[in-house]
């Protein structure tokens, strides 16, 4: 099944994948400065950053078609209810420390890639019903 990307489906993922690649720009060449300010490890925040950057291309790259595979998006909304999930499971199973600083950067970046999830189901559940 192909998804139509129309205009609000091509703005949230344009969203989820520039915000991805911004985000990981900023945290992977800013962890060693965010560390301390956040009372999370530099690796964690390098390697989360850096995980973004092809994610948040692949996700502009899909944006900028006129269709894609229902799959894609399917993997996308996974991954991004993943990374949610995660976010949140570090912290309540104590895996990381953060200060009050940290919690609000986990959970604020958390919120919003959950948002997007809930963004993108919508699209699927939109054309599944159209189709």
């Amino acid at each position: 099944m192909t998804i139509v990307n129309n205009a609000f489906s091509r703005n949230v993922l344009l969203a989820d994948g520039l915000m991805g690649i911004l985000a990981g720009i900023a945290v992977a060449a800013g962890s060693t400065l965010l560390a301390p300010l956040l009372n999370l490890p530099a690796a964690l925040l390098f390697w989360a950053g850096a995980m973004l950057l092809p994610l948040g291309s692949f996700i502009t790259w899909m944006a900028r078609r006129d269709t894609f595979p229902r799959w894609m998006l399917t993997e996308i909304v996974f991954i991004n209810v993943a990374w949610t999930i995660a976010s949140f499971a570090v912290m309540v199973l104590g895996w990381v420390q953060p200060n009050l600083l940290g919690v609000a950067f986990i959970s604020g970046q958390a919120l919003a890639v959950g948002l997007l999830a809930a963004l993108q189901m919508g699209i699927l559940h939109e054309q599944s019903a159209t189709a």
